[in-house]
């Protein structure tokens, strides 16, 4: 009996040797699984089957912004999740972790301060001997600069996708644009010459001249069309802004809603501007377009001009440089007025604040690249997000010379004899036939040559003949650019007239400084032409 008591003291401190060793272990396990716990930047947290929080890491702390005080088992899980992400983890994320023990998915939750934080998360599913749940551990990692960057790639191929688009839509627009100049060439070239033989009809002096300013209307149309192809070929001239805010008018009127009160007040005696009128008229339409999106019923739309003498070399923050003088146009509204954030964004290229598929964000940006590219300024004000101004800072050009405009051709043909020999160079027929009947009216001799190569043979055999070549630059084979370079080399000191339109090379025309070549827009007038021509012979 006496070895039964041994044997069994014996066996109880053989088992409470293994209870403590099992209890160590399970300690250094539990006391790295907190180590472990607490060096991740996760949330790591577990909740019983009602919801509450049983535990919570230190990073669980920070990213729901709770103090080390609170005491998270009086907080149930749900208070840290939004409603549509609550009644996911509900319906889908709970169900689908006790059907597999383990369920990933992504899920937002919320901050102590109610800010949102897109989240992947872990859901592990602890069940008893009986597969009964008896809790949930949660692991969640703040992905927001995940988020942010995947919504800056998607952004950058949205703004690739839409510059693609506006290159094809820029090139289709732009090959209309072209063949339109040439139609409008032909309506504008015969209108004058009726005009010439109309042999002081008045009647019929009033149709010509209504289907050339019609013509007119339509060529600044078709500028506009390649203003947003960006293969418009820019002719500054000197301008009156009273005048073309007077032809805006019907449009801006058209582009305003019924509701909003329009007032504009023009300055009298204004001084001229030098600029490319479609490009003015651009300006002016693109900030009444914007003014528009940001109107309600009964509010206001302003559009002022103005003589301003500048004292200082500075203006409302902009150096002016050695000018003085200045015209002052002003687009003004009430409406909802630009955001500090967005006010230094607005002349971005695609970058808007309206919503997908009611802006481009070319608008504004082409009115910077416009004022810029006619060494004006502009300043955007927008008070408290109170309505909008836009000023814009004009040069003052000399008054002594003329603002042009269209004007009634006057060309006498007894006193504009011309002399010597043109070759031609159009490969579209209705054109070239145009510019042939205007030239040898003028008593030039001409050759027509229909594309580039038989220009190349017709000169070869007149060289001594040829005092001037003009040359349409669109051309099949190869274009009047590249027959330029040819006649280069053939003779340095051949004149050359480039007419057109459209062009994809407009930075090679900008770039040749040769006294020998001059460009003409199409479509152009009787008189530019004959003006263009004595200049050269």
């Amino acid at each position: 009996m006496f070895l039964n008591k041994i044997e069994n003291i014996k066996k109880n401190t053989l088992v409470k040797k293994d209870w403590n060793l099992q209890r160590s272990t399970r300690l250094e396990k539990e006391a790295q699984q907190l180590a472990i716990t607490e060096a991740t930047s996760d949330l790591v947290a577990t909740v019983d089957t009602e919801g509450f929080l049983m535990s919570l890491n230190t990073a669980g702390y920070a990213l729901l912004g709770l103090k080390d005080s609170t005491d998270i088992t009086l907080y149930r899980l749900a208070s840290f999740y939004t409603d549509k992400s609550l009644t996911r983890l509900s319906e889908n994320d709970f169900p689908n972790a006790i059907k597999h023990n383990v369920w990933l998915s992504e899920t937002t939750i919320l901050s102590s301060k109610g800010i949102e934080i897109p989240a992947s998360q872990v859901l592990i599913a602890h069940k008893n001997e009986y597969e009964c749940v008896i809790s949930f551990s949660i692991i969640l990692r703040d992905i927001s600069p995940l988020k942010e960057a995947e919504k800056k790639r998607q952004e950058l191929a949205n703004e690739l996708h839409q510059a693609k688009k506006m290159e094809t839509i820029g090139r289709l627009a732009g090959g209309i644009a072209h063949d339109f100049n040439n139609i409008l060439s032909v309506i504008m070239g015969y209108s004058e010459l009726g005009l010439l033989n109309n042999n002081a009809n008045s009647e019929n002096t009033e149709i010509f001249e209504k289907i050339i300013n019609s013509s007119q209307k339509a060529a600044r149309l078709n500028h506009q069309l390649l203003d947003f192809s960006s293969k418009q070929m820019i002719e500054p001239q000197t301008l009156s802004l009273n005048e073309v805010v007077n032809d805006s008018k019907d449009l801006i009127y058209g582009l305003m809603k019924e509701e909003i009160n329009i007032d504009i007040q023009l300055q009298s005696d204004l001084w001229p501007i030098n600029i490319d009128r479609s490009q003015l008229e651009q300006i002016i339409l693109n900030l009444a377009v914007n003014a528009r999106d940001a109107l309600s019923k009964g509010q206001d739309f302003t559009l002022t001009t103005q003589n301003i003498v500048c004292s200082n070399s500075e203006i409302e923050g902009i150096i002016l440089g050695e000018t003085t003088d200045f015209v002052l146009l002003t687009v003004s509204d009430s409406g909802s007025g630009i955001s500090s954030e967005d006010i230094g964004h607005i002349f971005e290229q695609f970058y808007t604040t309206k919503k997908p598929g009611h802006g481009t964000g070319l608008g504004l940006s082409s009115v910077y690249a416009a004022i810029k590219q006619n060494n004006a300024h502009i300043v955007v004000k927008s008070p408290n997000r109170k309505g909008t101004t836009f000023n814009i800072y004009f040069p003052r050009i000399s008054d002594s010379q003329p603002i042009q405009g269209y004007c009634k051709p006057e060309i006498d043909i007894e006193s504009h004899q011309g002399k010597g020999t043109i070759l031609l160079v159009e490969d579209n027929h209705d054109v070239r036939t145009l510019l042939s009947g205007m030239l040898s009216r003028l008593s030039y001799s001409v050759l027509e040559a229909k594309s580039s190569k038989h220009a190349l043979n017709l000169y070869e055999s007149n060289s001594q003949k040829i005092d001037l070549v003009i040359t349409d630059i669109v051309m099949p084979e190869f274009d009047g650019l590249d027959l330029y370079r040819l006649f280069q080399e053939i003779n340095p000191e051949l004149k050359i007239l480039l007419i057109s339109g459209h062009t994809e090379r407009i930075q090679e025309l900008n770039e040749i400084s040769e006294d020998n070549i001059k460009l003409l827009t199409k479509p152009f007038s009787m008189s530019k032409l004959v003006e263009n021509v004595k200049n050269f012979i």
